[in-house]
């Protein structure tokens, strides 16, 4: 969590978080004081519900948008209809792993937002299903795991674009 806070508080850019929970309230906390934007997508309305109320009482704010996963070519992933340009950073904790792809979309639908230098916090990488993303993103977007962060609740990791990948 201090990473993704640390990175969020860089005031490089807008942050895109992909599935919400913690992470939302404290990078919207951050975001409301460093005046960044903030875009959170999440897939369900159930969840939205517990994480409104505690953007509520934590004063946070953030672009908060509960959208139903589409159906693309090869995966799910989340509805959006606009997202900021160069996105500095990405916290990527969904979609679910039961979806169809896992969280590749990200990649396809987004990287375009991306910019060059970004950072993707991607949850769950002790996951096998996490891992084939990344080596997907690697192989086909040229973004690739840069540093691992161990807590109690599991792996996370640091995935930026190669330098060779950069035009």
């Amino acid at each position: 969590m201090a990473a993704v806070a640390s990175a969020a508080a860089s005031g490089n850019g807008p942050i895109l978080e992909c599935g919400s929970g913690l992470t939302t309230v404290i990078v919207g906390t951050i975001a409301c004081r460093t005046g960044q934007p903030f875009v959170s997508l999440e897939d369900s309305a159930w969840w939205a519900r517990h994480v409104r109320w505690s953007l509520k009482l934590a004063r946070a704010d953030a672009d908060y948008r509960v959208r139903p996963l589409h159906k693309y070519e090869d995966f799910d992933w989340y509805e959006f209809d606009s997202l900021p340009d160069d996105i500095a950073v990405v916290i990527c904790d969904g979609p679910p792993s039961t979806s169809r792809g896992g969280r590749f979309g990200l990649m396809p639908l987004c990287a375009d937002h991306l910019a060059a230098d970004a950072e993707i916090y991607l949850d769950d990488f002790d996951r096998p299903a996490e891992k084939i993303v990344t080596q997907r993103w690697a192989d086909e977007y040229g973004w690739s795991v840069e540093r691992e962060y161990q807590s109690d609740k599991g792996v996370f990791c640091r995935i930026k674009k190669h330098l060779s990948a950069v035009v």
